[in-house]
């Protein structure tokens, strides 16, 4: 696959679009993402967040009372867009983009109080074309991407990389979260791609962009023919696991 160079993809929960649309539109205005992809939008009915010069795709929750939760992605106009609808009961919205090929962009939305399986993450995947990017907030813990601990949730994102040879995590182990509360660091917004691309793909936070608990995440799309980084991401996530489970965790 050819990907033109230096593309880019944001991902961000602000807990709220429109009260963090300024810090999103300085995001938009310093990096000039392809698209930036957001949870906890906390869109309500039809009332939906735009951006200028941007398709808007969106999910918003159905079942609350009151403004939360909720997926959007938006993609530049300057590249066509189309959505791909994903037969599921989470939160999630996909968009497939034509850079020079195609690739498709999945955002999800997994709150605390959501009770899922490995199998409702898999059935995403496997609605997904063979070039793609699943991305969001998780709220799952373990220290393959950067967590102190291992709990139930994290478990099954666990058991899906290891039960895909084709789905791979790009998070470097930098946290993507700060508790207000405690101030501890965490890792719970995650990215991953299809072999594919992994590649091609740089990952990086911004951390010094925030007034949300959680840091902007910009991943940079390069035409890096290294398919070496893809056996080594792996090597690492396997060598993770086994020191993790030999401190007898």
């Amino acid at each position: 696959m050819t990907i033109n160079n230096s593309l880019k993809i944001l991902q961000w929960n602000p807990n709220g679009f429109f009260s963090k649309l300024d810090e999103i539109n300085l995001l938009l205005n310093k990096y000039y993402p392809i698209s930036i992809c957001l949870q906890e939008t906390n869109f309500i009915n039809d009332k939906i967040g735009s951006i200028k010069n941007h398709t808007t795709y969106y999910k918003n929750r159905t079942d609350a009372g009151r403004a939360s939760g909720g997926v959007a992605i938006y993609v530049n106009l300057n590249y066509h867009s189309e959505e791909i609808i994903i037969n599921t009961n989470l939160e999630v919205v996909a968009v497939n983009v034509l850079i020079k090929n195609s690739i498709t962009i999945c955002n999800l939305y997994l709150p605390n109080s959501q009770v899922f399986e490995q199998s409702d993450i898999q059935n995403i995947i496997n609605q997904l074309p063979s070039s793609y990017i699943l991305l969001g907030d998780f709220n799952s813990h373990s220290p393959l991407w950067g967590c102190s601990i291992l709990d139930s949730r994290g478990s099954k994102i666990e058991q899906t990389l290891f039960s895909n040879n084709d789905f791979n995590i790009l998070n470097s182990g930098q946290a993507t979260r700060v508790s207000a509360s405690t101030g501890n660091f965490s890792a719970i917004d995650l990215s991953f791609s299809s072999s594919t691309i992994t590649p091609y793909i740089d990952w990086d936070v911004i951390p010094k962009l925030s007034s949300s608990d959680h840091f902007p995440i910009i991943m940079t799309l390069n035409h890096i023919n290294n398919h070496n980084h893809y056996t080594r991401k792996k090597m690492e996530i396997k060598k993770c696991r086994l020191e993790y489970i030999s401190n007898g965790n």
